[in-house]
């Protein structure tokens, strides 16, 4: 039906979808379009492209769904402000995309016998039902329902959408797109975050706000830097983000490897500390260190150094020093200076979030109803804590959820590491390399969960999920290049498994 060559239909393709939202930002601008209008002009203008779903052009979705988590091009729907958790219903350009991706999955997957190759990953899938069922059970003790499903609908979509990418890898080259698309993304980010940090700049992007994402400021001692957010939302959650893309990158610059666009990576990896230490997250910084040591050492103990390696690590390490020494008076500052009260609250939130757990230890006070017990329970020694759900990620679930959430929260994080670590034995070293930056992104993630919240951000949920999907996805290329290569041992063709 269509005669263009594949690769020509590729870059066909994403042109017009640039052009699309080109031109609906420039109506957005010119007009003063409201949100809802231009998610509306956008989608007239994409979804004669979006049909022509031919497997590569399926790849470049997928990939622009990822793409497009970060970017606020989006409705709310039900808006329902909440301290701890999903506030409304988010419709925007990724659900869209997703929504026509997964159609056409069942509708390819029920046409042919590829339905009983659908992977579900049960390692990960049943923790997550585990957690998605104790949360159901909590909204009988919640006292603010809507809020309650938001959270759960949010745990369902990223959970389709782990299992929607992960079986969608199926070879390395669909893997190197996807991740390429993530990096793309990161660095849409990071040139927003510079732009905000050195001009103020609003960001023309419906659902963009800027005393969302630009209008923090840290003062102290005559020390005045701007914090902003991109369009991830507040700067803690930019810094969360940058958490899960920088291990990756520095796990494959500090490698030997010869890859495609390898400057872009070490670019990545270079920009993408120097934003950290401007963002002035602390719990950014201690997870990024864990992590940080934790690639090295894990290098080290593989033996993946090589000659090269250590030329890269210090080449890395020269620059990243020179980065602290460039910003040492505002880290000294960011790191002993406690006037502001952001350590304090951390203690007083946890205080109360504790206080609140000694009430409903079984149940918990239901998913996402931390801000409608709160009433009772904050300290009037600081008011931050009536203001602001507690900074700190295993408490939350724990509050909300109880112990029986909490361990189902747990059996999840463990599966995960467990999954990682098994990506982390591939045979294949581009793979093998890929998954100790996944590991070094967990990591993060789990030293930074200590001082901050991951679920009040839906943006930060799914990118999570991406992170896991890439290494179920390196586990399963794993057994399949491993039973293709003794399946060519036994029937003789063992030079083709080789090669």
């Amino acid at each position: 039906m269509f005669a263009i060559p594949n690769n020509n239909r590729i870059v066909l393709f994403s042109t017009l979808v640039l052009i699309a939202i080109t031109a609906t930002l420039a109506l957005t601008m010119i007009s003063s379009l409201d949100r809802e209008w231009t998610l509306v002009g956008f989608i007239t203008l994409t979804f004669p492209f979006v049909i022509i779903l031919l497997p590569k052009i399926r790849l470049v979705l997928q990939g622009l769904a990822i793409f497009f988590i970060t970017i606020p091009l989006d409705l709310h729907l039900f808006w329902h402000p909440n301290m701890g958790g999903a506030e409304s219903i988010r419709v925007g350009v990724f659900e869209i995309l997703f929504l026509v991706l997964l159609i056409e999955w069942v509708i390819r997957a029920s046409g042919s016998k590829s339905v009983a190759e659908i992977k579900f990953f049960p390692r990960i899938s049943l923790p997550t039902l585990a957690l998605i069922l104790v949360s159901a059970i909590s909204m009988l003790q919640a006292q603010d329902i809507l809020a309650a499903a938001f959270d759960i609908f949010e745990m369902f979509k990223s959970l389709v959408f782990f299992l929607y990418i992960a079986n969608h890898i199926t070879n390395i080259k669909q893997l190197y797109i996807l991740m390429f698309f993530f990096f793309l993304g990161v660095f849409a980010q990071l040139g927003v975050f510079l732009l905000q940090y050195y001009t103020a700049v609003d960001i023309p992007i419906p659902g963009y706000t800027r005393e969302a994402y630009a209008g923090i400021v840290y003062k102290s001692n005559g020390i005045v830097a701007p914090r902003p957010g991109g369009t991830i939302g507040n700067v803690n959650s930019f810094s969360r983000y940058l958490l899960y893309f920088l291990p990756i990158s520095v796990a494959l610059s500090l490698s030997s490897l010869k890859i495609r666009f390898k400057w872009f990576i070490h670019l990545l990896s270079l920009l993408g500390f120097a934003v950290l230490i401007m963002s002035l997250t602390r719990s950014a910084w201690m997870g990024f260190f864990f992590a940080f040591f934790a690639i090295l050492f894990i290098f080290f103990f593989n033996k993946e150094f090589s000659l090269k390696s250590v030329i890269n690590l210090s080449f890395v390490g020269v620059f990243f020093l020179l980065t602290l020494m460039g910003f040492s008076n505002v880290i000294k500052e960011r790191l002993t200076n406690f006037e502001s009260g952001s350590a304090e609250t951390r203690i007083t939130t946890s205080i109360t979030a504790w206080k609140m757990f000694k009430d409903y230890p079984i149940w918990g006070v239901g998913i996402n109803n931390y801000e409608s017990h709160l009433e009772k329970y904050w300290l009037l020694r600081d008011p931050f804590t009536k203001k602001s759900a507690v900074h700190n990620n295993y408490l939350l679930y724990l509050v909300e959820l109880g112990s029986v959430g909490f361990i189902a929260y747990l059996w999840l994080l463990g599966a995960m590491f467990i999954r990682i670590r098994k990506a982390m034995q591939s045979r294949i070293r581009s793979l093998r390399v890929m998954a100790i930056g996944l590991m070094g992104s967990y990591i993060g993630f789990l030293f930074s969960s200590l001082a901050d919240f991951l679920k009040g951000n839906d943006i930060l949920i799914l990118l999570f999920w991406v992170i896991v999907a890439f290494a179920e996805g390196i586990n399963y290329l794993n057994a399949r290049y491993a039973k293709e290569f003794y399946q060519a041992l036994e029937t003789g063709r063992w030079w083709n498994a080789v090669r």
